[in-house]
């Protein structure tokens, strides 16, 4: 594996104002140092991760806060039909999530060893149309889950129609929450003000989260892009891995 590459789990970048010129602190650019987070540190984001969102799926269910009043959409005039649909419609992510869990996926290329020229190619087409026919196989499971969905809410009381998308809609919320929680918790356990990363650029998370918008925004963008390239590295080491393991069983 090429050394370089192991840069991609630090990175630095210079913080701008909002008409992208950089900030400077004692006339030089502020610049904060990034790392990808360690296992202590995603265990402690999920935790505080949950917690938010629990506390928010109690407020929406609270037909009395001003979460319910706000963020839940309007449902009293939808017909059976409407209700059906949005139903399915606001649980597409999670069934999108459970068709790739169960979906059987096509197993990934390897490498030939000392093959043909003929070989190469036919690997080559492999890798290329591996990421169509994964999806084509997810896609194919979420038909079934739609249209089992479908079957399930057939025949069902519009109150109880009524309370399944107001369930599927405080899941949505709640899942955005607990995300938006557990990235913001990894970009401020992973940023820094010094190169060697001893000094946290916040002294506490609730720092971090009173900060600007604007800069909290550039530290998670620039953070989830480190962790992106860092397990797209971690990906491409995992198939390196599977071709040599592929090899020597081959052998």
């Amino acid at each position: 594996m090429n050394l370089e590459n192991l840069f991609k789990w630090n990175n630095s970048f210079v913080v701008k104002d909002k008409q992208g010129n950089p900030v400077e602190v004692n006339g030089e650019p502020l610049t904060l140092y990034q790392r990808v987070v360690g296992d202590a540190e995603l265990s402690e984001a999920r935790r505080q991760a949950l917690y938010e969102s629990r506390k928010l799926r109690k407020s929406l269910r609270d037909e009395a806060s001003v979460e319910h009043s706000t963020l839940l959409p309007e449902y009293e005039d939808m017909s059976n039909e409407e209700l059906k649909n949005a139903i399915i419609l606001t649980e597409g992510a999670e069934l999108r999530r459970r068709a790739e869990q169960m979906a059987e996926l096509p197993k990934y290329p390897v490498k030939p060893k000392n093959g043909s020229l003929e070989d190469e190619e036919e690997y080559q087409v492999a890798l290329d149309t591996y990421e169509d026919k994964k999806q084509e196989a997810i896609n194919k499971q979420l038909k079934k889950l739609i249209n089992r969905r479908k079957e399930d809410l057939k025949g069902t009381h519009i109150d109880n129609l009524r309370k399944q998308f107001i369930e599927a809609v405080i899941n949505t919320i709640s899942r955005s929450k607990m995300l938006e929680t557990f990235n913001y918790w990894c970009a401020y356990f992973g940023t820094y003000k010094d190169k060697a990363m001893t000094k946290r650029a916040f002294k506490s998370f609730e720092s971090f989260d009173n900060a600007a918008t604007e800069l909290k925004e550039q530290i998670l963008n620039h953070y989830i892009e480190l962790e992106f390239s860092g397990g797209e590295l971690k990906k491409s080491q995992s198939a390196t891995n599977s071709e040599q393991s592929g090899s020597s069983q081959e052998n």
